[in-house]
C-alpha cells in the first residue's frame, strides 16, 4: 500500500500504473469528506502542491481547519515536501498566519501587478527551519491515531536488535494456540498495546490486553496481582514485554496466556540483560569518548547489567569489564547518545 500522499491520493483507495493501492485520503480519521473534495478539486484544478506554505495558502480561502492540516502531516500525506512531520507541525501555525494575511493582502488590492507578495510568500517555503523527526515510536504512534494501523513502519522495529535475543515466539506463532501443542509452555513476547479491557473480580479486577507486533495481535489475560504489581504499564500504545505461560482451562477446554510479569524496554534492560558490551578501536579511543561515557555510565542508580568493553587493534584484543562504579543505562536516549559516538555495531545490549 502506498501511504496517504497528497499530490497522489484520491478520497478512496485507488490503484496506480504500477499496480499499487493507494491510500485513500478519506480513510485518514478526523478529515470530512468536504475537506478532502476542495483539495482534491484544487489540486486537478491548479496543479501539485509544492509546500505547506503552498498548500495553505491555495485552501485558506475555504476554511480549511488547523486540524485537517495536523492530520494530513501525522498521517504522512504531506511527507513528499521533503520536510519532516515535526518541522511541518512546528512550523504550521507561521504557514497558516501568512496565508491569511496573504488574502486579506490580496481581498484589498496589496498585491502589486507583477505578483511580487506571491513571491515573497513563495520565497518563505526554503525558511522552514528543519526539525529532527520525533522520536520513531512517537511519530507512529501519531501515525496510528490518524490511520488506525501502523503503515510506514512499526515502533518494535527500533528495538529488533534486543528482542531477536529476549523474544521466544511471534505472535503469529501463537495465533491458534493448541492445548495439545503449547499446554504449560513459558512463553516471551513483546507487543505493542493496542487496546485494554479492564473487568472487575472479586479480588479486584483482571484486564485483557491486546498486542500487536507487526506479524498479528493476541490478547493476553493478566490477573489482579499482575496488576497490582505493573498496572502502570499496561496503557496504549506502550510497548510490553510479557512473559507467561500457555494454559489450557480444563472445564471450557479454553487455551490462554497467562501473564506472570511485564517489562518495559527500560525495565528489562536494567532485570534481564546480562551486560552492555562497546566495541571501541583506535580512532576512538579519546578523551572525547571517555568523556561521554563517564557522564553517561557513572550515575546514581547502581543497576545489575554491567558494562563490558571490547578494545580490538590490529595486533590484539582485550576484553575488560568496568568497575562497580559504572552501570549500564537503560533509556533509549542514553543508548542513542552512544550509537550516535560508537556507531550502533559498536553497541550490543546482550541478555
Amino acid at each position: 500500500v502506498v501511504p496517504p500522499n497528497i499530490n497522489l491520493s484520491e478520497y478512496r483507495f485507488t490503484v496506480n500504473a504500477e499496480g499499487q493501492i493507494v491510500y485513500g485520503l478519506g480513510a485518514i480519521k478526523g478529515i470530512g469528506e468536504s475537506a478532502i473534495e476542495l483539495i482534491c478539486e484544487n489540486r486537478q484544478q491548479d496543479g501539485r502542491f509544492t509546500s505547506l506554505i503552498d498548500l495553505c495558502k491555495r485552501m485558506v480561502s475555504n476554511k480549511v481547519s488547523r486540524r485537517v492540516y495536523e492530520t494530513l502531516i501525522v498521517s504522512g500525506a504531506l511527507d513528499s515536501f521533503g520536510q519532516t512531520r515535526r518541522s511541518l507541525m512546528d512550523y504550521l501555525p507561521d504557514a497558516i498566519r501568512m496565508a491569511t494575511q496573504y488574502q486579506k493582502d490580496q481581498t484589498v488590492g496589496q498585491v502589486d501587478l507583477f505578483g511580487g507578495a506571491t513571491q515573497a510568500l513563495d520565497g518563505q517555503e526554503s525558511e522552514i527551519p528543519e526539525r529532527e523527526e520525533w522520536q520513531e515510536r512517537e511519530r507512529l504512534n501519531k501515525e496510528k491515531k490518524a490511520l488506525g494501523l501502523y503503515l510506514t513502519g512499526h515502533p518494535l522495529n527500533a528495538y529488533e536488535r534486543e528482542l531477536k535475543q529476549l523474544r521466544t515466539h511471534w505472535l503469529r506463532d501463537l495465533d491458534d494456540l493448541d492445548g495439545s501443542t503449547f499446554n504449560k509452555v513459558s512463553v516471551l513476547i513483546a507487543g505493542i498495546v493496542s487496546s485494554v479491557r479492564f473487568q472487575p473480580t472479586e479480588q479486584g479486577r483482571r484486564a485483557f490486553v491486546q498486542l500487536d507486533d507487526g506479524s498479528s495481535y493476541l490478547e493476553v489475560f493478566i490477573f489482579t496481582n499482575i496488576i497490582e504489581e505493573y498496572g502502570d504499564l499496561i496503557e496504549n500504545g506502550e510497548l510490553l514485554i510479557v512473559e507467561g505461560v500457555i494454559n489450557t482451562d480444563r472445564r471450557t477446554g479454553t487455551t490462554r496466556l497467562r501473564v506472570t510479569a511485564l517489562y518495559t524496554m527500560e525495565t528489562a534492560r536494567d532485570v534481564l540483560a546480562q551486560r552492555l558490551l562497546l566495541k571501541i578501536t583506535p580512532p576512538l579511543a579519546n578523551d572525547a569518548t571517555i568523556d561521554v561515557l563517564q557522564r553517561v555510565f557513572q550515575n546514581d542508580e547502581r543497576r545489575s547489567c554491567g558494562v563490558f568493553i571490547h578494545y580490538e587493534t590490529e595486533k590484539a584484543t582485550a576484553q575488560i569489564r568496568l568497575g562497580e562504579a559504572y552501570s549500564a543505562p537503560i533509556s533509549d536516549a542514553e543508548l542513542k547518545e552512544i550509537e550516535q559516538l560508537l556507531g550502533e555495531s559498536g553497541v550490543k545490549m546482550c541478555y
